[in-house]
Parts: structure tokens; sequence; C-alpha cells
């Protein structure tokens, strides 16, 4: 199941495995907006809706950068629909990519000789865009790109940024545009870890020194200040980059992890600790415990655990998103360890017997950004399946019958509570 975002928050694309290959619906609010039979079994899924209300459905059975471990002459297949009718398919992908908005879609093709190419389709404008990527992109091993493609902030770039060559972002970034100008580049190779926007918005840590540990405090690891700056990047004077605001944080064990939010509104910076930052002011505007200290964690979810909830309860924070909005803080409770190495249906009836047998189960405590406060409490707390989904926006959504047929909701707030 993958879910829309913005404009397509209310559609979300489910997809059924089947013995030659799969079924699948786009469900809007109202029921079935388009389904429709693939001879392949899709694990990449997006879907979203364009303003002009046409939804956009992709669905890739795709090798790389997944868990799929294949040959590398297997097909790698890519059907993109348009309410219901298919606009592109290709037999061989590597990766792919909707525009939250519609406005777009990207497709990372290979050629021969381990030679790749980009092709943008400009939905708005109803042009094609191809770049030919040389091999600079190709496989650092037979199972995995070194470089992820992703949307830029707005969606007016496809951004090839560092995957697993270096994940804190400080290797070469390149951005190839929609539509005109020139593909552009920036590395974040001056600081300990970047994450970069678009090509005109960076986000940069650099490590200060290590703060002193008091006699009351017993972290894992030492306490370290980082100086965390947002930079806006002038390509026009060499790329050129100046501070917009610095802020100096404590951080525990950080690895150099940023994320921002879709609408680029908040950073989130991702250590054993977990600090969210007002992005364009560089405001803290939440702290949490993120491990070590349960105890610590067990009274800032104190309203959603329950009166009588014991503190291995508390379990972990697994991920971080942000969705309509809203912070979601993903949370794992007892043990999967039994299902590791299950892949596909298995490891989803794995997990299920895990759960009925009150071994394991998932939750996402949910934070209104709106009203979040320094040290706030969840606003409510849902029971999840992660072995449903992909994407970190499905919690907040539901699916019911309703008439015979599947709906596709907002979680009703009042049923979601303690648990």
């Amino acid at each position: 199941m993958s879910v829309g975002s913005g404009s397509g928050s209310g559609v979300a694309l489910v997809a059924v495995p089947e013995a030659d290959g799969a079924a699948f619906e786009v469900l809007g609010e109202s029921g079935r907006l388009f389904a429709d039979s693939l001879p392949f079994a899709p694990n990449h899924l997006s879907v979203s809706r364009r303003s002009d209300g046409v939804v956009l459905a992709g669905l890739g059975d795709l090798r790389l950068n997944s868990s799929v471990f294949r040959d590398p002459d297997t097909l790698e297949p890519l059907r993109i629909y348009a309410d219901g009718q298919v606009i592109y398919d290709v037999d061989k992908a590597w990766d792919f990519s909707i525009a939250a908005d519609g406005s777009s879609f990207f497709v990372h093709e290979p050629l021969a000789g381990d030679a790749s190419r980009l092709v943008i389709h400009d939905l708005d404008l109803g042009v094609i865009k191809e770049y030919d990527l040389g091999t600079t992109y190709t496989p650092a091993s037979a199972y995995e790109i070194g470089f992820a493609a992703r949307y830029s902030l707005g969606f007016g770039e496809v951004i090839f940024a560092p995957a697993y060559a270096d994940a804190f972002g400080r290797d070469v970034h390149r951005f190839y545009p929609v539509g005109g100008r020139a593909v552009r580049q920036a590395t974040g190779a001056l600081s300990n870890s970047a994450h970069f926007a678009s090509s005109e918005i960076g986000f940069f840590a650099d490590f200060v020194d290590v703060s002193p540990v008091h006699m009351d405090s017993t972290p894992r690891v030492p306490e370290e200040v980082w100086r965390l700056s947002r930079r806006a990047l002038d390509h026009e004077s060499g790329g050129s980059a100046v501070d917009v605001w610095t802020r100096d944080v404590s951080l525990q064990g950080f690895y150099g992890t940023m994320e921002l939010s879709d609408e680029g509104d908040w950073l989130a910076v991702k250590a054993w600790n977990l600090t969210i930052l007002d992005a364009a002011t560089g405001e803290v505007v939440f702290e949490y415990p993120l491990a070590g200290d349960k105890e610590a964690e067990r009274r800032r979810i104190a309203n959603v655990m329950g009166s009588n909830m014991a503190l291995e309860q508390v379990g972990d924070v697994s991920s971080v998103g942000f969705r309509d909005k809203r912070l979601l803080l993903y949370r794992r409770i007892g043990s999967e360890i039994g299902c590791s190495g299950i892949r596909g249906r298995d490891y989803a009836e794995c997990l299920a017997d895990l759960r009925r047998a009150g071994l394991f189960r998932s939750v996402v405590d949910v934070y209104d950004m709106a009203s979040i406060e320094l040290e706030g409490q969840p606003d409510f707390r849902l029971q999840t399946d992660p072995s449903i989904q992909c994407g970190s926006g499905y919690a907040l959504r539901g699916l019911e019958v309703s008439g015979g047929s599947l709906r596709y909701r907002y979680v009703p707030v009042a049923t979601s509570g303690g648990m």
C-alpha cells in the first residue's frame, strides 16, 4: 500500500500479489477510482493526484535499491497510469518517482554498457526531457546503486544524491531540472553532513565540541555540540554559500541523518535523541530522548501508554517522518527477530503470528506540528501494520469497507487513543 501526500493525500494505491502477477486498485474517499492487473508483482509503488484531479499511479518490480536478489539480466518492469490509462511502460528500470503534485514523473533507465539515462516527463507542459548520464550512476554492486534519485523541494529538479557511497551527503550532488536551465552540482565536502533541499537550499551539520557530562547524567555516549546551518547557494557566482541561520544543538550518537518535511517547513536531526527545527528560522521546536533513557521516554508518552503500562512496553522508535503537518514517531514494542531473513508474504504472516502471540506490535505516536511543544506529548497513538506499507504516511489513513467496496479515509482520532 502506498499513499499520496499534499494534493494527493486523499488517494491510496493497494497492490495484492497473485499467482501470475498482481492486481491493484487506486482508492479515494468515495471508493475505487481505477484498477488493473499486472504480469508482475510490484515492490515499488507511488501515487499522486494533479491539481486537475487526474490520479497518477506507478508500479515497478525493481531489483536495485531493494531487498530483491536476482540475476542482473532479469526484467525490471515499470508501469505508470493516469486515471487508469497506461502512459509509460518499460521492461527495465532502475528507479522512478512521481512528483507529489502530479506535475511530472522521472525514470532512471539502464542503457547498454552499464550506462544510464534520466527521463523526465513534464506533464504540465507535455514535454519529455532526457539526460545522458553515461556511467556516472552505474550499480555499485550487483544489487545496489551508489546514488539515490529524488525530487527537490517544489519538484523543479531531480537530485542524484549519495546513497551508499557517502550517506552523510558529503559527496557530489547533481541537480537535473524538470524545465529549462543547465544541470547544476554542489557538494557537502566541507561539512560533516549535508542535506540539499534543492540546488539553492542546503542544510549542513558541523562538529563543534564535546559538551560537559554532568554528575547526574549517564548517557550511553558523550553528548556532542553540533552546529546546524541553512545555507543559500548562489550558482551564478561559482556556487558560493551564505548562511541563512546557524544553531548549536546537543546531540547524542549523531551519525549525520537529517530529514526535511515534504513541504520544507521542518528539519529533523536524528541521533539517539531527536531534534526538530523550524527550517526557515533554525528555532528548535521539539526535542525527544530517542533512545537510552526509557524512563524519560515513558514520561514523554504517558498520555498514550495507559495507566498501568510497564517500562518494557515503551519500545524503540524505529523511524521518524512527517505527513499532513504532523510528526510521526514509529515505535516497535517487543521483538520481531523471529522473522529476520523472511521476505514477502511469509514475512507478513510471521509478523501476524508474533502479534497474535503478544510478542510484537508496532504503533505510531502522532504530534500536530501546528501546536507542538518543546517537550510535548503525542496528540494520539495509532496501531499500525508494518508489513503492508511503503512510506511514512499510511498510518494517518485507513481502509474500510463501505457499500461493498473499499474506501480510503482518515483514521478517526476519537477511536485511536492510548493502548
